[in-house]
């Protein structure tokens, strides 16, 4: 049986043509390049390999799929993730989907993005509304997420606010009493 690996075409051709100078010329040039596709065939897994990858090659892959909202500064978990959904990205940018899912990314998996008219707002506008006090943003971030969300967003519409819900406890005493009066009407 012949190796994929090593074997040569000439192993496969009839004696009669297989001395010929230009067929083992051939053949010895089609074998070199069979070996370097296979050994180069393994590096071509990058794309599904992107849960291992070290963050410089990160960095590099979102700069090859021009990775919409990549920042070099983000966790290395999200930037894993918007690597994976860039392609998809592409394909419903502009959706509500698709900015839900930056969203969810950046502030977590309790925050949402509300329309104008399920929050009764102005007409085209939205807010997000972040349920996690670990994402609030420093003033550069906030920049960052603000060009971020204009590239992500439809046309049309307008980021009214980002409202962060915080959850909290606290004591509540009520007490109720009567006072008693009389009025002395004199007629």
């Amino acid at each position: 049986m012949i190796d994929f690996y090593n074997g040569q075409i000439v192993d496969i051709l009839p004696d009669s043509i297989r001395g010929d100078p230009v067929v083992t010329a051939i053949s010895y040039a089609v074998s070199n390049m069979v070996k370097r596709i296979v050994q180069n065939a393994d590096k071509s897994c990058i794309y599904a390999a992107v849960d291992a990858l070290d963050e410089d090659i990160l960095d590099l892959l979102a700069v090859e799929l021009r990775s919409q909202y990549y920042s070099a500064d983000l966790a290395i978990d999200k930037k894993r993730n918007i690597i994976k959904n860039t392609l998809s990205w592409y394909c419903k940018a502009g959706t509500p989907s698709a900015m839900l899912e930056l969203v969810r990314i950046v502030f977590g998996p309790n925050s949402r993005v509300e329309e104008w008219w399920q929050y009764s707002g102005n007409p085209y506008m939205f807010k997000i509304v972040v349920d996690d006090q670990e994402h609030l943003l420093t003033n550069e971030q906030w920049e960052k997420m603000k060009r971020i969300i204009k590239y992500v967003k439809n046309t049309r519409s307008h980021l009214e606010s980002i409202q962060y819900l915080r959850a909290g406890e606290m004591k509540l005493h009520a007490g109720i009493g009567t006072v008693g009066y009389s009025v002395s009407v004199i007629g």
